[in-house]
């Protein structure tokens, strides 16, 4: 659990304690003495699962269709790790961070026959498209990142990847070359998708390679597609590339495996196990593994107790979100949802504490009411806004999609000399692209001004969200002859 977390629970707990001790003491109980709140038998079916699931991970297998040709046997693990932690693109990702003005001048400008594209990225990521096409090349593409195979790595060379993508496939697309820029693309999203496919996959995983995805669409092919359109052939192959992408997108929900077991992994069982173990796969990137846990007694509590209560508490949370991912289908079901959840476990605990320290003198078992107490607060404070990052995730599903629309409306404009109107785009040659994927309904279609679209997801989505910022939009400008 982040550090920040902790800090909130140790806060949280120190207060309940603080005010239980004189109930707890009247009913016969020795305030020094360590209280019991989580029994061994309840850790220890908590950690069997935990670890029937670590084994699942270890041995789980994620097909997925690859694009064209024999797919490569085995799972495509140690590939991918190689693109994100290998020394062979170390210089890549340091290009771009030592570049990165340079590189968001040309990314942020208008596509021009004459811009320059950083000429020392793309010297130092030449290599990083064929790596990544080869990885893809796996039909097997479970993420290596899923809890209980490998520790999380940095993850700032996922979002530079993406940049240096953009940089190339803009540099490509720019001297003429669709084919390339095209592959890059195709190939870059699919990468990403990889690297947080699999139930298990962290939350943060998810959101650096949604980073990385948009810069890829909004930053690499979408500004070509503003110029000119690619040639037929081409054109055939990145719009069977969209399909198959937006096909084989991970769900959103996968990400709530690790926020289930991946957390408790890595943050919580250390602690209750101390120092000297080490988590199935290693420690995530940043982690410290703790010193004197166990043999700390904490808040009047016995040792390793605090992490129980933890544990408890959000696992209740996470059978709930659980079963929402499994009944919740569109975006906004599912924003919905976590959003009520969310704000009932937050509103839970304001009771007065005076009040529910009181109760607790006429408590039958006043321990079982202090760790309801306990729970209750820990869930609140621990407790993320999953039904923000709902929308963010959703972002890149749309932007597919997008990009697809906007491949379609290119080649009209080019054609035709002018935009299609919101009633031409009524026509059957735009209507699969049309359709908000993270709803099955018509997107939301403007023209701010002349010549450019904006698309927003369907109207039940920004209804739900009711703010447009965070809905997000994709825009772009018409190509004319």
């Amino acid at each position: 659990m982040p550090d920040r977390k902790v800090i909130g629970l140790a806060t949280g707990l120190a207060l309940i304690i603080t005010l239980a001790t004189p109930a707890l003491a009247q009913t016969g109980a020795t305030p020094p003495a360590p209280m019991v709140l989580v029994s061994d038998a309840e850790i220890q079916a908590l950690e069997a699962v935990l670890m029937a699931e670590v084994e699942k991970n270890r041995v789980r297998k994620c097909l997925r269709p690859v694009f064209s040709g024999k797919p490569t046997s085995g799972p495509a693990d140690e590939k991918i790790r190689g693109i994100i932690e290998g020394e062979l693109h170390r210089g890549c990702y340091q290009a771009v961070e030592e570049n990165a003005d340079a590189v968001s001048a040309y990314l942020e400008a208008p596509v021009a026959p004459d811009s320059k594209a950083p000429a020392a990225v793309v010297s130092a990521c030449i290599s990083l498209p064929g790596a990544i096409r080869s990885a893809i090349q796996h039909a097997d593409a479970c993420s290596p990142y899923i809890f209980g195979r490998n520790g999380l790595p940095e993850l700032l060379p996922v979002v530079r990847g993406g940049r240096a993508l953009a940089v190339l496939i803009r540099h490509e697309g720019t001297a003429g070359n669709w084919k390339g820029a095209i592959d890059m693309t195709l190939n870059g999203v699919r990468f990403y998708q990889d690297f947080g496919r699999g139930p298990g996959s962290s939350l943060i995983v998810a959101m650096v390679a949604t980073a990385a995805i948009g810069a890829i669409v909004d930053l690499g092919l979408s500004p070509l597609l503003e110029r000119s359109v690619p040639p037929p052939a081409e054109f055939k192959m990145v719009l069977r590339g969209l399909s198959a992408l937006l096909a084989t997108e991970p769900p959103y929900c996968d990400c709530m495996g690790y926020e289930r077991y991946g957390v408790p992994l890595q943050f919580l069982l250390p602690g209750m196990k101390g120092e000297g173990w080490v988590p199935p796969g290693g420690f995530d990137h940043g982690s410290m593994p703790p010193v004197d846990f166990p043999a700390t007694k904490r808040f009047g509590l016995a040792p390793g107790q605090e992490m129980a209560l933890a544990w408890v508490a959000m696992e209740t949370v996470h059978a709930r979100f659980a079963e929402m991912c499994q009944t919740n289908h569109t975006t906004a079901d599912l924003f919905k949802a976590m959003r009520a959840a969310s704000e009932e476990i937050i509103a839970k605990p304001r009771q007065s504490s005076w009040k529910r320290a009181l109760l607790l003198f006429f408590a039958r078992d006043p321990q079982r009411a202090l760790r309801d107490w306990v729970t209750d607060i820990l869930q609140a404070v621990a407790i993320p806004s999953f039904d923000k990052y709902v929308i963010r995730y959703a972002q890149r599903r749309f932007k597919l999609q997008g990009l697809r629309l906007q491949l379609l409306v290119s080649r009209y404009s080019i054609a035709n000399g002018t935009c299609p109107s919101l009633k031409g785009l009524e026509h059957h040659n735009f209507a699969q692209a049309t359709v908000d994927p993270g709803s099955g309904k018509p997107m939301v279609i403007s023209f701010p001004k002349n010549g450019t679209l904006k698309l927003t997801p369907a109207q039940e989505t920004v209804d739900a969200v009711n703010d447009a910022e965070r809905v997000g939009s994709y825009v772009f400008t018409c190509p004319t002859k």
